[in-house]
């Protein structure tokens, strides 16, 4: 299953966020090969949730399904524009998806959260 949300302010795209609900984890370090990102670092952000960030974007993968028989899911996000500083970019493009992945966590009931920065 796919579901996509995309962000525009006049007219513009600004963010695209993509989610699959899969039935066994996709590799977000693939995935990100496949995608035009910039500056990617790959993460842990806890037990099954591997993570690549970049200037532009973020891949994550999340251990939990979507109550239809899935039981993983990928999350990629997408920012277009430089309407944010270089240097400010990855540290907000971090800070969104943390906060994205989290909140998805607690909608779907799932157990797994993005550990803390501090904690990694």
């Amino acid at each position: 299953m796919e579901t996509t949300c995309e962000v525009s302010v006049d007219s513009t795209l600004h963010i695209d966020i993509t989610g699959y609900a899969v039935i066994g984890a996709l590799d977000p370090f693939e995935d990100a090969r496949t995608l035009p990102l910039e500056n990617t670092v790959e993460e842990n952000w806890g037990p099954e949730i591997p993570a690549v960030l970049a200037d532009n974007g973020a891949v994550v993968s999340l251990p939990c399904g979507t109550g239809d028989g899935t039981d993983a899911l990928l999350v990629r996000i997408r920012i277009y524009g430089d309407h944010v500083p270089e240097d400010e970019r990855r540290d907000r493009v971090t800070a969104f998806t943390r906060s994205y992945v989290t909140g998805l966590a607690e909608q779907l009931d799932c157990d797994a959260r993005p550990a803390a920065p501090d904690s990694q």
